[in-house]
């Protein structure tokens, strides 16, 4: 099975989010900002609590940055898609790469997955998958090592046809992982 397809803005920013919002697969996520947060938080209560907030200048000045770092990073968390969104769509228009994104192509055989576009080809087999993960609109092939790449339900002309791709894919990924061997599918189309 195969399908062709070129990402849009929307697909990048909604990667973007998707990569934000699965720490354990990427590169610390929203956790570790409210983690941080809450531990300056904590830390800039208890030196209230303890020096009344009665100490010399330089103390009170340190209790404001600690209570302002931890004020950043809730921003930050609260607002880290509007800001994910509005990086990348500048990215693309300052730097002229709106119209570089260039088509691809996915190919889901059973015994490996194919992803092409007009410069390169990555043909890897099912057990350097980590997952294919699901949202709405949305694929998202899991690979091991920290890297994922997109497949919107807007490359197919239905719902049904991404459901039965995605079937297929995950049915050739568990298979692999399971059996060490490919399961038959459906024939390419």
């Amino acid at each position: 099975m195969q399908v062709d397809y070129q990402l849009t803005e929307e697909d990048l920013i909604a990667f973007s989010k998707f990569q934000a919002d699965h720490p354990s697969r990427f590169w610390g996520g929203p956790r570790m900002f409210l983690v941080m947060a809450g531990l300056l938080f904590v830390m800039g209560i208890i030196l209230v609590y303890l020096t009344g907030f009665q100490g010399n200048p330089v103390e009170q000045l340190r209790l404001a940055m600690l209570f302002l770092f931890s004020g950043v990073f809730i921003f930050l968390y609260l607002f880290r898609h509007r800001l994910i969104a509005r990086s990348i769509r500048r990215q693309l228009r300052d730097k002229g790469f709106a119209n570089a994104i260039p088509r691809e192509r996915l190919e889901v055989t059973p015994e490996s997955f194919t992803r092409s576009t007009a410069k390169t080809t990555t043909t890897s087999l099912w057990k350097g998958l980590e997952t294919i993960m699901l949202t709405e609109d949305y694929a998202f092939f899991c690979l091991i090592g920290k890297t994922a790449f997109v497949l919107p339900i807007n490359a197919f002309r239905d719902k049904s046809e991404f459901t039965t791709f995605v079937e297929a894919a995950r049915r050739y990924h568990e298979s692999a992982l399971r059996f060490g061997k490919p399961t038959p599918g459906p024939e390419s189309t």
